[in-house]
């Protein structure tokens, strides 16, 4: 074997061989001094400062970084720490240590390497092996420096896997399923299937949830100083993890082991004034038996204004769409007892207002997206510490901890805007019809009271700490670990609708509310009294504890049999709601609402195996070359919903060096949230009209049940995949990988109140949650004690029972293909860089209920485009890099107007160029670079995104408003 790894090198004649003679020895302890540099040279200064052999081709090595090595170490640490984070990991072939490609997580499988090394990578309980059968990317610190975004939250979105329609800070209120997002965090919502069904782990340990709702982990809260790399294993795990795990695991890796200072300063700026400032210190210290990593990190971003970029309007008739800005300005607009419509002049204050001077027919707008921002103000201070201490030979101990706080604030929209009733008696009242009836007036208080305020923060905190021990073979985790996130916010410069009623039934002119001017006629103190604030609270907090062992169970012919297995206890709590002065008629008094389902609470113990079966094993590389399998199984016993089981197999297939091929299948699951477990003794029944094309008038009555289903089901699953890569010897540095993945996804939650409407009028949707009722069941409805009827329906009248409960409902079935193309190359003296990774989706298949037809939804608004791709081209040669990427999203339809509309592809690039500090250079160890985002300044293409309340001229969830961003960073080890 090492006869052919050996001419494979010569053949690229870009080998990098350090020749000493002198065999591996890794018992002794010897002093490292290795700094963060190019991975090629950390290799060669670790073979000087080792005396022992490394090999590895160029081409291996090309464009990767090294986090170094410092401190008294053993060669086989030592040799971990370099190769950390890379994706490479190496063996002892003919007494010389071989540094191969391999799947990246092999990293872990490193000689004699000791507790924090010996590394469980995502998709498997055990140690040194990687996920068989699954898909897996891993994330270095080279490739989020490179990408020139400053944040986890920012390099994210630039994953063609992630789709952008999450709960986002861009997104805030810009999708109905993303309005819980008040503190503007930043999710991960792998395949679209929603942010709650991709698990995101810090460390392998769950954090507290973050949002109103409860619904995603914050990834805004890691510093990046503190991430060593990211894995993302696109595949459904629930036999490995438990709940969420639908559409993958998403494990976000920390820097846990570094010796020295690392200090780091980013400055981005981008059109409108829009500016962002990073600083960050790190330190480690690594002594024999242990080490301890701190790292702070400050990130401050101003507000980026509505009035800055032309598509953030409800004016979209540049682009051939309609006017949608509303009427609610200042001044207003009147509408008479005979709904005539009359503007208000402006330039008058209301106080003389005559019935002669209103203009007929005039309707004045207002283009609320101009004064609201499209982006908030951000300021985020994040510490992550961790120490190992080795305690006995086979023992150790370990802790981590993350703390962040953010603030943030910003322009927002109204929570509404509505008509006020002018009573005859105010003071100021005009009657434009003469017929001495109250008045309608359309109208906005920004101009006088000021535009609704939001801000607030959130302080959240991830601990863990445990012991890992090591035995004949058999390795052993105990631990435990608390999260808890809080968040408060606070909405000021709101309107009181109950208080601008009294205020207009003043009868006093010095006091009474004025809506007939432009508001310059009104009394501060009155102005001040028709202000109301809402206050939100949210806090939830996951402790769990673990015991996991694994290791060799026998020898076959093929290899050894490794099991692991693992028992889990976990307690989530949720509380949620808020207070506000809206609805009392003194700004003093405050109500106090609670969101339904909390205070919640629910404990989950889980037991769970896995077992690694080397099956095939032929030598030399030979056919029918190595065949693994792998079998898992949990089962998670929940307080509130019950016991779910879910097994999952994997098999991969190396038939020779050059090809291989894989597959998995497995069952996952997603219990519900707590908000979507109310409590049914307040559901609602509603009485209300809806529009029915089979009634003779046009209308019919119904009754509508409305809460939460009593019977609440997990969410549930079964997925599988197939890949195939190769990496041809007649193509050295040639890597292609694709891989054919199918998610079915049944008894999905949801609640179809927001498509009321269409009950009726598309019964071939929503038939199966509408009956007819018998008398017993109308008369039981009327004489509920929370029945509803605004509209004063009979009980004789009534013609239908509809069920808009939050439910299991939905059906979804999800099929595409992930592909990935790499190159590497000796290139003018240096190496060069090529690679391509991106999604095809073949269908999104999607049912309303179970029984009602399915839809293709790929290629529409609010749900994954059907291609999404990112590109990379990059060099470097003795110190000095350069990286050009591209990023391409599809055209798909609009399918929130009629008819529906194609929204344009949208294609950016992405710019950056890096100079590393030779050795001998006074800034040793320092790296600079400039880098552009969207380098072009392409702007988003026009989409007419309208929902109700909501509209501007493009879709947040495929595109970004910020333009081409500039930015400088400096890293500096010392």
């Amino acid at each position: 074997m090492f006869w052919k790894t050996k001419a494979a090198l010569m053949a690229t004649a870009a080998c990098l061989s350090v020749l000493t003679g002198t065999s591996c020895s890794t018992a002794t302890m010897l002093q490292f001094s290795i700094p963060r540099e190019d991975l090629g040279s950390a290799l060669k200064d670790f073979s000087r400062l080792s005396g022992v052999q490394v090999i590895v081709a160029a081409d291996v090595v090309a464009g990767k970084m090294s986090a170094g090595a410092t401190g008294g170490l053993t060669v086989d640490h030592a040799l971990a720490e370099v190769l950390s984070g890379t994706g490479l990991h190496a063996e002892i072939v003919a007494g010389a240590y071989v540094v191969r490609r391999g799947p990246p997580l092999q990293l872990a499988d490193q000689p004699g390497s000791a507790s924090d090394t010996d590394i469980v990578v995502t998709g498997t309980r055990i140690h040194g092996e990687a996920p068989i059968g699954a898909p897996l990317t891993v994330i270095d610190r080279n490739a989020i420096e490179t990408s020139g975004r400053a944040t986890v939250a920012d390099y994210i979105q630039t994953l063609p896997q992630n789709y952008g329609g999450g709960s986002n800070e861009g997104n805030y209120l810009s999708n109905p399923h993303t309005a819980d997002n008040r503190a503007f965090g930043s999710s991960i919502d792998l395949r679209g299937l929603g942010t709650e069904s991709t698990l995101v782990l810090f460390d392998g340990n769950r954090p507290a949830a973050g949002g109103a709702l409860g619904a995603f982990t914050d990834i805004s809260l890691i510093p990046t100083s503190a991430i060593e790399r990211i894995e993302i294993l696109s595949d459904g795990a629930s036999a490995i993890y438990g709940t969420d795990a639908v559409a993958g695991v998403v494990n976000i890796r920390f820097r846990n082991r570094f010796d020295g200072f690392e200090t780091h300063l980013y400055q981005g700026v981008a059109g409108g004034a829009l500016h962002q400032i990073q600083a960050s210190q790190a330190f480690g210290k690594r002594w024999g038996s242990g080490g301890l990593f701190l790292a702070y990190q400050y990130d401050h971003r101003n507000r980026l204004p509505g009035d800055s970029r032309s598509f953030w309007t409800e004016d979209l008739r540049k682009w051939g769409g309609p006017d949608l800005r509303e009427p609610y300005a200042s001044p207003g607009t009147i509408t008479a007892a005979n709904d005539a419509i009359f503007g208000i002049p402006a330039g008058q204050d209301g106080r003389s207002l005559t019935a002669r001077e209103l203009l007929p027919g005039q309707t004045n707008l207002s283009d609320q997206r101009k004064t609201i921002d499209i982006l908030p103000r951000q300021t985020t201070h994040s510490v992550y510490a961790a120490i190992d201490q080795k305690l006995t030979d086979n023992l150790s101990f370990y802790a981590r901890g993350l703390y962040t706080h953010r603030s943030f604030d910003t322009n927002k929209a109204p929570l509404s805007l509505e008509p006020y009733t002018v009573p005859t008696t105010n003071p100021f009242y005009v009657d434009p019809i003469g017929t001495g009836e109250p008045v309608s007036v359309d109208y906005d208080f920004a101009s006088q009271i000021g535009h609704n305020q939001l801000g607030g923060h959130l302080d959240a905190f991830t601990t863990s700490a445990g012991f890992k021990g090591s035995w004949r073979g058999w390795s052993l985790d105990l631990n435990t670990s608390y999260g808890r996130q809080r968040e408060r916010e606070i909405e000021t410069n709101a309107v009181s609708a109950t208080r601008v009623a009294i205020a207009l039934a003043d009868t006093d002119p010095a006091t009474a509310l004025n809506l007939f001017g432009d508001g310059s006629g009104n009394n501060p103190a009155t102005l001040d009294f028709i202000r109301s604030t809402y206050r939100d609270f949210d806090t939830a907090s996951v402790w769990s504890s673990a015991l996991r062992i694994d290791g060799s169970l026998f020898d076959v012919p093929a290899g050894t049999v490794r099991l692991a297995l693992g028992a889990e206890h976990r307690r989530d709590t949720f509380t949620a709601g808020y207070s506000t002065n809206d609805n009392e008629a003194s700004p003093d008094v405050y109500d106090l609402i609670q969101q339904p389902g909390t205070p919640g609470h629910r404990t989950v113990n889980a037991i769970y195996g896995e077992l690694s079966i080397p099956l095939l094993n032929a030598s030399a590389g030979r056919f029918p070359g190595k065949l693994d399998a792998s079998v898992a199984g949990r089962s998670d016993w929940y307080s509130d919903v019950g016991r779910t089981i879910n097994p999952k197999v994997g098999l991969s297939w190396s038939i020779i060096p050059d090809i291989k091929v894989r597959g998995s299948w497995g069952t996952s699951f997603r219990a519900p949230s707590f908000a979507e477990t109310g409590d049914p003794n307040g559901n609602l029944i509603y009485a209300l009209p809806l529009a029915d094309p089979q009634s003779p008038t046009g209308i019919s009555n119904a009754l509508l049940l409305l809460g939460y289903s009593p019977d609440m089901r997990p969410e549930r699953a079964t997925s599988w995949t197939a890949g195939v890569d190769l990496k041809p010897r007649f193509v050295p540095g040639l890597t292609i990988s694709a891989t054919y993945f199918q998610i079915s996804y049944r008894d999905r939650i949801a609640s179809l109140l927001e498509d009321l409407s269409q009950f009726l009028t598309q019964r071939n949707i929503f038939g199966a949650l509408i009956q007819t009722p018998n008398s017993d069941q109308i008369a039981k409805a009327y004489a509920d004690p929370h029945f509803v009827n605004p509209f004063g329906v009979a009980s004789a009248d009534i013609n239908y029972l509809i069920n808009v409960e939050t439910q299991n409902l939905s059906r979804q079935r999800v099929r595409g293909v992930d592909f990935t193309l790499a190159y590497t190359h000796a290139l003018f003296g240096g190496t060069g860089v090529a690679d391509l990774n991106g999604t095809r989706f073949i269908a999104i298949d999607q049912r309303v209920t179970s029984s009602s037809p399915a839809s293709d939804v790929a290629d529409t608004i609010l749900n994954p485009m059907r291609l999404r791709f990112r590109g990379h081209l990059g060099w470097a040669k003795a110190g000095f890099s350069t990286d050009a990427f591209v990023n391409y999203t599809g055209p798909y339809r609009n399918t929130l107007v009629v008819p529906s509309e194609r929204v344009s592809a949208w294609t950016t690039f992405d710019a950056q160029v890096g100079y590393r500090f030779a050795d001998a250079s006074p800034l040793k160890g320092a790296r600079i670079a400039l880098s552009a985002t969207n380098l072009t300044n392409r702007r988003p293409p026009y989409a007419a995104y309208v929902l109700p309340g909501i509209t501007f001229g493009y879709d947040p969830s495929a595109a970004s408003a910020i333009g081409r961003q500039l930015s400088v960073d400096l890293t500096i080890q010392w």
